[in-house]
């Protein structure tokens, strides 16, 4: 809480007006002076509460340069009526915006459509709002500000992707599901040319008139391992995120989910299109590579994969990629 300019001026001239009142004797000025002091005096007793409102916003994942839509929604839970506020935003990663609430009932509630825009990359789970309102009467100016659950996720701007190459099977941790000579059954699917004759199913032939082929998984190692040794900043380090970020996409898209690994971030084991850039919104919280996790990405690249480098590793890297069969490729930006 702090008086507004209004509350110093009144202050102000209740002086001027006790100094003239004494001067002339003039008795209409005494209560003038008293009369302006009166008026922040009964803006601090009647300052609102704003502990009773609530905000709630949707979550929000965008990318840096996009713009989108996000409702909010502001409630007087308190069991007083609410004066008109001043809500700001200053979620990381957006542009700050200002909305104007109305006055609200106790247990009313207002919601409105924000258009974000998005400018700088970043990952949080809550954000700070603050709230802030001058009623009554413009002397006394109330502040509070309060967190607001999320997340809101600015992921790297889409850029091309650079070409990596990995070939053979890895045999790391991370696997997916294509189609092979294992012991899974993914489903059944028409007989093709070169199918082999043992691979048609009486059964289901019989039953839909025709040769169709039972489907059996087979498990792939990553073929790509994208490892982050250290986070960084700038705007080369941005880049880099790009075009880390466009490789991971392009690898989801061709149905070889890369394995993600940075020491501080949990690794999406098989990531999807969305974990990719959730991943890569949040690694400005990655810390400088460890052991164990160069030594994950190694594993999970070995028998013909490639480990992604972003930074400076720990230790030989290059060897161990070679003792193990794997390919490493520095990433830099474009």
């Amino acid at each position: 809480m702090r008086p507004t300019a209004g509350a110093a001026l009144a202050l102000v001239g209740a002086a001027v007006l006790h100094q003239l009142a004494r001067i002339t004797g003039a008795a209409w000025l005494a209560l003038g002076s008293g009369a302006l002091l009166a008026l922040p005096l009964a803006a601090l007793l009647l300052r609102p509460r704003l502990d009773g409102i609530q905000v709630v916003a949707a979550p929000l994942h965008l990318r840096r340069g996009s713009t989108g839509e996000q409702a909010v929604t502001v409630r007087n839970a308190g069991r007083r009526p609410s004066p008109p506020l001043r809500l700001t935003d200053g979620t990381p990663g957006l542009e700050p915006t200002v909305v104007a609430v109305p006055a609200l009932a106790p247990g009313a509630s207002v919601s409105a459509v924000l258009l974000r825009s998005a400018v700088a990359r970043g990952w949080t789970p809550d954000a700070e709002a603050v709230l802030e309102s001058s009623a009554p009467f413009g002397l006394v100016r109330v502040r509070r500000s309060l967190r607001v659950a999320g997340p809101f996720v600015v992921a790297p701007a889409p850029v091309g992707a650079p070409v990596v190459q990995a070939g053979g099977e890895g045999a790391g941790d991370t696997s997916s599901a294509v189609a092979g000579h294992g012991t899974e059954v993914l489903g059944l699917r028409p007989y093709r040319p070169g199918d082999s004759a043992t691979a048609v199913h009486a059964r289901a032939s019989a039953r839909q008139g025709r040769p169709v082929v039972l489907e059996r998984e087979r498990e792939t190692g990553a073929a790509v391992v994208v490892l982050c040794a250290q986070r960084g900043s700038g705007p080369e380090w941005e880049a880099l995120v790009e075009r880390s970020c466009a490789l991971a996409e392009t690898a989801v898209r061709e149905g070889r989910p890369p394995r993600l690994l940075a020491s501080g971030l949990t690794a999406p084991v098989r990531p999807s299109a969305a974990a990719v850039l959730d991943w890569h919104a949040a690694l400005d919280g990655a810390q400088p590579v460890d052991a164990r996790t160069q030594a994950e990405a190694v594993r999970a690249a070995a028998h013909g994969g490639s480990v992604v480098l972003m930074g400076t590793a720990a230790g030989d890297l290059g060897a161990a990629c070679a003792a193990a069969g794997a390919r490493l490729v520095v990433l830099g930006p474009a």
